[in-house]
């Protein structure tokens, strides 16, 4: 219910020297969830540097379509910047409320980083 009464809050993203601007910020280390859901392509845990997908369009069907096409593979990649970055700040002129694994973490302004080889994982 929420997600579709949400007023998306238009979002400053900066890294590199670059500015750009979003309505939604997705940033993981790892670019899949399993073999059948792919998130970005070419993402690798260990290469000190975070994936990042901007949304830039304001509609929430958009969101749902790119989830569409990840699931099938077809991503139309006309409405979203996907980058490579070792850190960004998101802010917003509004409060928007910031978000890790689905729990509210507070609010914008957010610097995330890589902090390489800070977690050593262990595979059978």
């Amino acid at each position: 219910k929420t997600i579709f009464n949400y007023t998306p809050k238009i979002l400053t993203i900066t890294y590199d020297h670059t500015t750009l601007k979003g309505y939604y910020v997705l940033v993981c280390n790892i670019g899949s969830y399993s073999k059948f859901f792919e998130i970005v392509a070419n993402s690798y845990p260990d290469d000190g540097k975070l994936d990042v997908i901007v949304f830039q369009k304001r509609d929430i069907l958009d969101g749902f379509k790119f989830c569409l096409g990840l699931l099938t593979k077809r991503i139309k990649k006309q409405d979203v910047k996907i980058f490579k970055a070792k850190q960004l700040i998101i802010y917003s002129q509004e409060e928007v409320m910031a978000h890790a694994d689905a729990e509210v973490i507070g609010s914008l302004p957010a610097t995330v980083t890589v902090i390489p080889h800070a977690l050593e994982v262990i595979c059978p």
